[in-house]
């Protein structure tokens, strides 16, 4: 899937939010991701876009739902719910 400039733009300022909100530095997060800080610096500064699997496993470890992190959007009522009570 090809990822246009706008969209990873999008993406930083999201990911920047939900790391603010979990107290996580790009430090952290590399870390807890397993990933180098270049990699986390590369999708902060919309350079890169992370793979699917690693935008769930970012939605995990910064308490946030992975559509809004990849789309900007909520996920539909019944995956909301669908999910409920499912531990991670």
């Amino acid at each position: 899937m090809k990822v246009t400039p706008h969209a990873r733009k999008q993406f930083a300022e999201r990911l920047h939010k939900a790391m603010v909100g979990a107290g996580v530095t790009p430090g952290d997060l590399a870390r807890r991701m397993n990933k180098t800080p270049q990699t986390i610096a590369g999708w902060l500064n919309a350079h890169h876009y992370p793979n699917h699997a690693t935008l769930h496993r970012l939605g995990r470890e910064l308490n946030v739902n992975a559509i809004w992190l990849a789309f900007g959007e909520d996920p539909p009522e019944e995956a909301r719910t669908s999910n409920a009570g499912v531990a991670a």
